[in-house]
């Protein structure tokens, strides 16, 4: 079976907006518009525009919208979809990235709508709400599994003119198709973690974190944390190996300052072998993450002893010191060289770990080198002095 190995959401631009009010990055996409959009009715774009709007649109005021005799003139939630990382196993084809995504009926009684082992529901293309007064059918689509498929978070009216174009306009919805979030329903999709016993929450896309490194957290398939829709996958065709090996993608919308703005959009995707998934864990790959996070910690401990290499004199500011920007180049040099942490879910084996703590020391020096400047007398000085704490930052790690 042959996966593309290319992007799995391209951002389609006919539903975008210009925002008067947007921030930075993509604020615009997706976002609100007063006017009506104009397409030709044969845009192949449409309903994937259509879908992705719905999913991820940014919460505020969009205008007005008359439904038989009711008038919705409210602000408007963010978009089921907005802010945190989605995952999906990829088909070669639509349908079979659809088919391996699916949550079985037992799966959504019994963990997707909390506490409710009725919420199986049905999609809306079998019952849609006919007014905004069809109980039933608003129910079903704003808290069933299947009714939620196709999030009805915008009310969007398309009209065809004799010229053939298409104008599309969109307004708020009502109350009752508010999509309900965590705890009340989980997105099984989405990767659950716990703040604290009692505060459960999805993971986050963040523009200035690489996807790989919350790999743990996605792969756990406890009812109680993880990505729910991996779960049947992992267990009828990976665990017993019965497939060679899958590729999965992840990605998400990063939200700005508040839910009306987007500041980002991240997507990262992997072929996976199911060897690595031979004892159910991936206590190997768990390993090279703690490693990594360690030698950063050691960065930031030989910066401090470059800003401050003598203990009796005064330094630099802990503000003034480019913790960020090292930090940045560190994971930004790990990403370009991460095969080696992939070997570690794969064997384990102390040749394979020595690989990636290679990775590891090159993205040290890296980033210390860029940071910390070593061309006076007294910069080589300190630049020696931090230098030390950073080649024996593997020595440390064993000693604690």
């Amino acid at each position: 079976m042959e996966i593309p190995d290319e992007s799995f959401i391209k951002p389609p631009t006919t539903l975008d907006a210009t925002s008067k009010n947007g921030g930075t990055g993509l604020s615009e996409l997706w976002d609100h518009i007063s006017d009506a959009r104009v397409f030709q009715d044969a845009d192949t774009d449409l309903p994937l525009s259509l879908l992705c709007y719905l999913n991820f649109s940014c919460s505020g005021k969009i205008g007005k919208a008359q439904w038989r005799d009711t008038l919705f003139n409210g602000s408007t939630a963010a978009g089921p979809s907005h802010n945190y990382l989605h995952t999906y196993i990829l088909g070669s084809y639509i349908t079979d990235t659809i088919h391996r995504n699916l949550v079985p009926k037992d799966v959504v009684a019994t963990s997707v709508v909390m506490g409710s082992p009725n919420k199986w529901g049905r999609p809306i293309w079998e019952q849609m709400p006919s007014t905004p007064d069809d109980d039933d059918a608003v129910l079903n689509a704003a808290t069933t599994y299947l009714g939620r498929l196709v999030p009805l978070s915008r009310l969007v009216k398309f009209d065809k003119s004799p010229s053939r174009a298409v104008t599309c306009t969109i307004g708020p919805p009502p109350a009752g198709l508010k999509m309900t979030r965590l705890p009340t329903l989980r997105e099984p999709a989405a990767t659950v973690i716990w703040r604290t016993p009692d505060d459960p929450g999805y993971l986050l896309a963040r523009a200035g974190r690489h996807v790989w490194r919350d790999l743990e957290a996605i792969f756990a398939v406890h009812r109680e944390s993880g990505t729910l829709s991996l779960e049947p996958f992992l267990r009828h065709f990976v665990y017993p190996q019965a497939i060679e090996g899958f590729r999965v993608w992840i990605g998400g919308s990063v939200r700005g300052k508040n839910e009306g703005k987007y500041d980002d959009l991240v997507e990262w995707s992997a072929l996976f072998k199911s060897s690595y998934f031979g004892d159910r864990s991936l206590a190997g790959y768990a390993a090279g993450i703690t490693l990594a996070e360690f030698g950063k910690n050691c960065l930031f401990k030989a910066m401090n002893k470059y800003h401050k290499p003598n203990p009796d004199l005064p330094g630099t500011e802990k503000r003034q010191i480019p913790y960020r920007i090292a930090e940045s180049i560190f994971w930004n040099t790990l990403d370009q060289h991460v095969d080696p942490l992939f070997d570690l879910l794969e064997t384990n084996t102390k040749a394979s770990s020595q690989k990636w703590d290679n990775c590891i020391h090159s993205a040290l020096l890296s980033a210390y080198d860029q940071c910390c400047p070593h061309e006076t007398p007294r910069q080589i000085e300190a630049y020696v002095q931090g230098r030390k704490i950073l080649d024996g930052w593997k020595g440390e790690k064993n000693a604690a």
